[in-house]
């Protein structure tokens, strides 16, 4: 799932994780995201920080609230560290973090570790003794 407001970059993010072998879908705000969220089994968000309204936070509130035992991880992206820095005092639970500039190179090597991490965590939670 990927929630952005600017539609070239959905488009650009969307056509490379497709290249790579991933469904993505496209929220562009949080009304939208709740419209979705039921369709889809969500593994990995991706979180545009500057989403307008304050949308950022409600979304991955959503995204957390919404899928119930699984989880998804979460990959905000933001301008500055500093931001950062002030979404985790203020108790946000993104897996992981892409500080601009980056490049679509960067989001889909962070998604390939976020998946391979999601991968290792099921793999140890479904052992039995």
């Amino acid at each position: 799932m990927l929630v952005d407001d600017e539609p070239e970059w959905c488009e650009l993010i969307t056509c490379v994780l497709g290249e790579a072998g991933r469904q993505v879908a496209v929220a562009s705000d949080v009304p939208t995201l709740k419209r979705l969220l039921p369709k889809y089994k969500v593994d990995i968000a991706l979180v545009d920080l500057g989403l307008p309204e304050g949308g950022a936070l409600p979304a991955c509130q959503t995204i957390k609230g919404h899928m119930g035992r699984h989880l998804p991880l979460i990959l905000c992206w933001v301008s500055h560290w500093e931001v950062v820095a002030d979404a985790k005092a203020k108790g946000w639970s993104a897996d992981d973090w892409l500080i601009m500039p980056f490049t679509v190179e960067d989001v889909v090597e962070r998604v390939e570790r976020l998946s391979s991490a999601r991968k290792l965590r099921r793999r140890r939670t479904t052992r039995r003794c």
